[in-house]
């Protein structure tokens, strides 16, 4: 059951393991897989983080039976009258040992990027867990320009799944890399303020303290969400 809704999860682009479990209580589809057994958000995150080694030539199939049903594919095709070689020339066609080589690339970025968003949404369950330990030392702390920009950021990385999984477009997908990027600068810079700020001297050293550790922690969401950018363009590189 757990391996059916992590699938059927991530099929319709649900990767966080809170999103699934509310899933499972307000989605018809959801509920249909899990029934009256609705697992809490951690026995989700538990159960992927465990048997992640496991799941890994089942992701493999999927996608393989993806592909062989034409639900995903790689690459692009423009007819404009323009002769061009097949895809059963010479140049194209693939030996039983290139093929392996083939699925065994595939099963690597498979894993690389599933490692990558994995860490996102455990990143951010990690700091809402730290926000809640002291919420007295946050009282008129402002993160409205952070969580502005980590939602944008989080779109971002979404559209790279998505294009990713449109195909190989390397301009769409190095443009949104870049713009990545650059909300990741931003943040740094946002991140440098905040604590030039905390460290004026008005404040109780707890409060640095407790305050620093959730500046370090919103800074590595955005390096999460960067690294998982990274990953989709080299993917994408690799196949264009």
């Amino acid at each position: 059951m757990m391996v059916c809704l992590l699938l059927y999860a991530y099929c319709v682009g649900v990767f966080s393991s809170r999103k699934s479990a509310l899933a499972c209580e307000r989605n018809l589809a959801f509920v249909a897989i899990v029934g009256a057994e609705r697992p809490d958000f951690r026995t989700i995150s538990d159960c992927r983080k465990l048997h992640l080694e496991a799941c890994k030539e089942v992701f493999v199939q999927v996608v393989r039976l993806a592909a062989a049903s034409g639900f995903v594919k790689l690459g692009n095709v423009s007819t404009d009258g323009t002769k061009i070689q097949g895809n059963a020339s010479r140049h194209k066609a693939m030996s039983y040992g290139y093929m392996k080589k083939e699925v065994e690339r595939l099963r690597e970025d498979i894993e690389a990027l599933s490692n990558a968003l994995y860490k996102i949404p455990k990143t951010v369950e990690k700091f809402g867990e730290r926000l809640l330990l002291a919420p007295q030392h946050v009282e008129g702390l402002n993160l409205s320009k952070q969580t502005a920009m980590l939602q944008k950021a989080a779109e971002t990385v979404v559209v790279l799944v998505k294009e990713l999984r449109a195909g190989v477009n390397l301009e769409k997908v190095k443009a949104q890399n870049d713009q990545l990027q650059h909300i990741e600068a931003e943040a740094d810079d946002l991140m440098l303020e905040s604590l030039s700020e905390l460290y004026t001297g008005d404040h109780a050293s707890v409060k640095v303290v407790y305050q620093k550790d959730l500046f370090e922690l919103l800074e590595k969401i955005f390096d999460r969400c960067r690294d998982a950018g990274n990953v989709v363009f080299r993917i994408v590189l690799k196949h264009s």
